[in-house]
């Protein structure tokens, strides 16, 4: 190559490479304290924050942000020990942009680099826990006439407990013979792109009584 590069010939971007980055072919790594920690395209990432699940793929994407850890001994074919990074440099930008994944404050994820993102590395499907804001009626037609609830998701602690979280998911029941009333603890399963539901505690003996 001999054309220009902008306002450069390509003797003058040989010149400034070799200036900034000597006889290196990349840029040095950010975190100088260990060797290759943020130029990986995976990486395990603690969240400092809550990363909630998008409410559309396109433009209805989520962020929060995690805190990447690397080996304690890069080099080591012994030891698979790890530590959270402490620089400034290790914190980055999980972007979700699934619908039907969402993650806590302290959980573990694996991220890849994509494109202008970091993204989980996900398959978007699940199950979840939640509390029923509205109740759930049985279902007309299993079908084609299902009702529909809104419930908030549960997350897990650090000390185990679970929290009641401002996201909210919309539950199906196709269920005929069950329904369930507004504050009822119930559990939800991504089935052929809606949110079903497969648990509730419900008391004995009534309608929407034990797991369905």
């Amino acid at each position: 190559m001999t054309g220009p590069l902008g306002a450069y010939s390509y003797d003058d971007a040989r010149e400034i490479h070799r200036r900034v980055l000597g006889s290196r072919q990349s840029q040095a790594v950010f975190d100088n304290t260990r060797d290759k920690t943020i130029h990986n395209l995976l990486y395990y990432v603690l969240l400092t924050e809550d990363l909630a699940a998008a409410s559309n793929p396109i433009t209805g994407y989520t962020t929060a942000v995690g805190r990447i850890i690397r080996y304690v001994q890069p080099t080591s074919a012994t030891s698979l020990d790890m530590e959270a990074s402490t620089s400034a440099q290790g914190l980055i930008n999980v972007t979700n942009r699934y619908e039907t994944f969402s993650a806590s404050s302290g959980d573990l994820l694996l991220v890849l680099r994509n494109g202008a993102e970091w993204s989980p590395v996900t398959s978007g499907g699940g199950k979840l826990q939640v509390i029923l804001t509205t109740d759930l009626l049985a279902a007309v037609n299993t079908k084609r006439d299902p009702s529909t609830a809104t419930a908030r998701i549960l997350r897990k602690k650090s000390n185990g407990d679970l929290t009641l979280s401002t996201d909210s998911i919309t539950i199906v029941n196709r269920f005929t013979q069950i329904s369930v009333d507004a504050g009822t603890y119930a559990k939800a399963e991504y089935i052929d792109g809606e949110w079903q539901l497969y648990a509730a505690d419900c008391p004995g003996g009534s309608a929407s009584s034990g797991s369905v």
